[in-house]
Protein backbone atom coordinates (compact mmCIF):
# COMPACT_ATOMS: atom_id res chain seq x y z
CA UNK A 1 0.00 0.00 0.00
CA UNK A 2 2.86 2.80 0.69
CA UNK A 3 4.64 1.58 -2.28
CA UNK A 4 1.70 2.09 -4.37
CA UNK A 5 0.70 5.37 -3.18
CA UNK A 6 4.79 6.41 -3.21
CA UNK A 7 4.44 5.39 -6.87
CA UNK A 8 0.81 7.14 -7.12
CA UNK A 9 2.49 10.41 -5.54
CA UNK A 10 5.76 10.49 -8.03
CA UNK A 11 3.64 10.12 -10.98
CA UNK A 12 2.08 13.45 -10.20
CA UNK A 13 4.71 15.07 -10.19
CA UNK A 14 5.51 16.00 -13.74
CA UNK A 15 9.40 16.13 -15.17
CA UNK A 16 11.51 19.31 -13.73
CA UNK A 17 13.34 21.08 -16.25
CA UNK A 18 15.63 22.61 -13.51
CA UNK A 19 15.93 22.42 -10.04
CA UNK A 20 14.49 25.50 -9.22
CA UNK A 21 11.52 23.94 -11.21
CA UNK A 22 11.36 20.62 -8.99
CA UNK A 23 11.77 22.57 -5.71
CA UNK A 24 8.59 25.24 -6.46
CA UNK A 25 6.47 21.77 -7.35
CA UNK A 26 6.38 21.71 -3.44
CA UNK A 27 5.72 25.25 -2.80
CA UNK A 28 2.28 26.47 -1.43
CA UNK A 29 2.21 30.77 -0.81
CA UNK A 30 0.21 30.99 2.13
CA UNK A 31 -2.28 34.54 1.22
CA UNK A 32 -2.26 35.33 5.58
CA UNK A 33 0.90 35.34 6.54
CA UNK A 34 3.42 35.69 3.36
CA UNK A 35 4.64 31.98 3.96
CA UNK A 36 5.98 30.01 1.34
CA UNK A 37 4.49 26.45 2.51
CA UNK A 38 6.91 23.46 1.77
CA UNK A 39 4.10 20.62 1.09
CA UNK A 40 7.06 17.92 0.39
CA UNK A 41 8.53 15.17 2.33
CA UNK A 42 9.46 16.76 6.24
CA UNK A 43 12.18 15.90 8.77
CA UNK A 44 9.50 15.01 11.39
CA UNK A 45 12.84 14.31 14.19
CA UNK A 46 14.69 17.05 13.24
CA UNK A 47 12.32 20.05 13.83
CA UNK A 48 9.53 19.73 11.02
CA UNK A 49 12.01 21.17 8.33
CA UNK A 50 10.99 20.59 5.03
CA UNK A 51 13.54 18.06 2.72
CA UNK A 52 14.42 17.94 -0.98
CA UNK A 53 15.39 15.43 -2.70
CA UNK A 54 15.80 15.23 -6.00
CA UNK A 55 17.31 11.80 -8.07
CA UNK A 56 17.19 13.11 -11.85
CA UNK A 57 19.29 16.13 -11.49
CA UNK A 58 22.02 14.19 -9.79
CA UNK A 59 21.06 13.38 -5.90
CA UNK A 60 20.44 16.73 -4.31
CA UNK A 61 19.05 16.22 -0.59
CA UNK A 62 18.90 19.38 1.54
CA UNK A 63 16.78 21.50 4.44
CA UNK A 64 14.22 23.06 1.93
CA UNK A 65 14.57 26.62 3.36
CA UNK A 66 18.50 26.20 3.23
CA UNK A 67 17.79 25.18 -0.96
CA UNK A 68 15.16 28.20 -1.35
CA UNK A 69 18.09 30.85 0.06
CA UNK A 70 19.96 28.73 -2.56
CA UNK A 71 17.84 29.30 -5.18
CA UNK A 72 16.29 32.49 -4.75
CA UNK A 73 19.55 34.44 -3.14
CA UNK A 74 21.85 32.59 -5.58
CA UNK A 75 24.54 32.66 -3.03
CA UNK A 76 26.27 29.49 -2.18
CA UNK A 77 25.95 27.92 1.50
CA UNK A 78 28.60 26.45 3.63
CA UNK A 79 28.07 23.84 5.89
CA UNK A 80 28.69 26.55 8.98
CA UNK A 81 26.30 28.63 7.57
CA UNK A 82 22.43 28.67 9.11
CA UNK A 83 19.47 29.46 7.29
CA UNK A 84 17.08 31.28 10.35
CA UNK A 85 13.43 31.96 10.02
CA UNK A 86 11.87 35.67 10.98
CA UNK A 87 8.85 34.02 10.58
CA UNK A 88 9.80 31.13 13.37
CA UNK A 89 7.83 28.34 10.57
CA UNK A 90 10.00 25.58 9.67
CA UNK A 91 8.16 24.73 6.66
CA UNK A 92 8.35 27.98 5.40
CA UNK A 93 10.71 28.78 2.30
CA UNK A 94 10.06 32.14 1.57
CA UNK A 95 13.23 33.75 0.55
CA UNK A 96 12.31 36.79 2.40
CA UNK A 97 11.29 35.38 5.48
CA UNK A 98 14.93 33.91 6.30
CA UNK A 99 18.25 35.24 6.94
CA UNK A 100 21.59 33.81 7.25
CA UNK A 101 23.41 33.47 11.13
CA UNK A 102 26.06 30.98 12.42
CA UNK A 103 25.67 28.67 15.21
CA UNK A 104 25.69 31.69 17.98
CA UNK A 105 23.84 33.70 15.88
CA UNK A 106 20.90 30.94 16.01
CA UNK A 107 21.21 30.16 19.63
CA UNK A 108 21.02 34.02 20.33
CA UNK A 109 17.23 34.01 18.03
CA UNK A 110 16.19 31.06 19.58
CA UNK A 111 16.75 32.69 23.22
CA UNK A 112 15.29 35.93 21.94
CA UNK A 113 12.30 34.49 20.82
CA UNK A 114 11.47 31.96 24.19
CA UNK A 115 11.85 28.94 21.83
CA UNK A 116 14.34 27.19 23.86
CA UNK A 117 14.08 24.00 25.67
CA UNK A 118 12.66 24.91 29.49
CA UNK A 119 12.53 22.07 32.66
CA UNK A 120 12.73 18.37 31.84
CA UNK A 121 12.63 18.29 28.60
CA UNK A 122 15.92 20.35 28.74
CA UNK A 123 18.62 18.12 27.85
CA UNK A 124 21.18 18.86 31.08
CA UNK A 125 18.64 19.34 33.89
CA UNK A 126 19.15 17.70 37.11
CA UNK A 127 15.69 18.06 38.54
CA UNK A 128 12.10 17.89 37.56
CA UNK A 129 10.05 20.45 37.71
CA UNK A 130 8.14 19.32 40.66
CA UNK A 131 11.54 19.56 42.36
CA UNK A 132 12.27 23.03 41.35
CA UNK A 133 8.52 23.76 42.55
CA UNK A 134 9.26 22.15 45.85
CA UNK A 135 12.53 23.98 46.41
CA UNK A 136 11.09 27.16 45.70
CA UNK A 137 8.61 27.14 48.55
CA UNK A 138 11.31 25.40 51.01
CA UNK A 139 12.48 27.64 53.94
CA UNK A 140 15.60 25.71 54.89
CA UNK A 141 18.95 26.89 54.46
CA UNK A 142 20.32 26.96 50.90
CA UNK A 143 22.85 24.49 51.99
CA UNK A 144 20.53 22.09 53.43
CA UNK A 145 18.02 21.81 50.01
CA UNK A 146 21.48 21.75 47.83
CA UNK A 147 22.25 18.90 50.41
CA UNK A 148 18.91 16.67 50.44
CA UNK A 149 18.58 17.72 46.36
CA UNK A 150 22.16 16.55 45.59
CA UNK A 151 23.00 20.11 43.70
CA UNK A 152 24.70 22.69 44.55
CA UNK A 153 23.84 25.83 46.44
CA UNK A 154 24.48 28.45 43.61
CA UNK A 155 21.47 25.92 41.95
CA UNK A 156 19.21 26.43 44.86
CA UNK A 157 19.66 30.19 44.80
CA UNK A 158 18.82 30.32 40.80
CA UNK A 159 15.68 27.97 41.32
CA UNK A 160 14.92 30.66 44.25
CA UNK A 161 15.45 33.77 42.75
CA UNK A 162 14.04 32.49 39.37
CA UNK A 163 17.37 33.17 37.00
CA UNK A 164 16.89 29.18 36.46
CA UNK A 165 13.01 27.41 35.62
CA UNK A 166 12.02 30.90 34.85
CA UNK A 167 9.04 29.64 32.75
CA UNK A 168 7.48 28.46 36.46
CA UNK A 169 6.55 32.26 37.02
CA UNK A 170 8.22 35.16 39.11
CA UNK A 171 10.18 34.13 42.76
CA UNK A 172 8.16 33.04 46.13
CA UNK A 173 8.31 35.41 49.06
CA UNK A 174 11.20 37.86 49.38
CA UNK A 175 12.75 37.05 46.60
CA UNK A 176 9.45 38.35 44.21
CA UNK A 177 10.37 41.82 43.64
CA UNK A 178 6.47 42.91 42.85
CA UNK A 179 5.07 41.83 46.26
Amino acid sequence: MILALALWAMSKRPEAASLEDAFEFHVSPEPNCGCWLWTGPIFKLRGGYGCFTMRPLGVVQERAHRLAWSIYRKEPLTRETHVLHKCDNPVCVNPDHLFLGDQRTNMTDKVRKNRQDKGDIHGRHKLSEREAIAIRSDPRPYAEIATAFGVTVPTISDIKCARSWKHLGPPVGRYNRAA
